[in-house]
């Protein structure tokens, strides 16, 4: 467990994706397009669900989960939570063009978020927490921050004033809502 980094209260950091495995999910996220925001988001940014790429990313990423977050997250919350549901997840994407920023929510299906940065060309645009006073600065790409998505860890995509910032993320439950 000493790769498992507790960042700022609650709030926990660990590798978790190959270069590789981020590097293509760039590209294929680039390749697909129609970035879009959800409809029926209060927070409506470009993303990409894996899943209209392809089903078998979200079923690859899903195992994933499973087989190694899962032991992980048992050890961080002492036995009381796994994944036992998953939303769909969707990649970011901010840039000058489309959106620099979001403002302030908290993810209020999930009840432990992971973030994984997976293009980080932009300057600002981290993922900030001011309740916990940390922002994403630090944050390897391909590595995962976990937290938990209600009110106790409200948060906000600071704006980025250069370049692009691509971002994976995952709204987990222990079980179906």
């Amino acid at each position: 467990w000493e790769c498992v980094t507790e960042v700022a209260p609650e709030i926990f950091n660990f590798p978790f994706l190959s270069e590789r495995f981020v590097e293509f999910l760039c590209h294929v996220s680039d390749l697909h397009g129609n970035w879009r925001a959800e409809c029926g988001d209060d927070f409506g940014a470009p993303e990409l669900r894996l899943r209209k790429i392809t089903p078998n990313l979200e079923k690859l990423l899903s195992q994933i989960l499973y087989l190694h977050v899962n032991p992980i997250l048992r050890v961080l919350y002492q036995g009381c939570y796994e994944i036992g549901w998953i939303s769909p997840p969707f990649i970011i994407n901010y840039n000058m063009a489309t959106q620099r920023e979001m403002g302030l929510h908290y993810d209020g299906l999930s009840e432990v978020t992971l973030s994984v940065p997976l293009l980080g060309e932009a300057s600002g645009g981290c993922l900030e927490f001011p309740r916990q006073d940390y922002c994403t600065e630090e944050v390897p790409l391909s590595s995962v921050l976990v937290f938990p998505g209600g009110p106790t860890h409200v948060h906000r995509a600071r704006p980025i004033v250069r370049g692009q910032r691509k971002s994976l993320t995952i709204w987990t439950r222990s079980e179906e809502p």
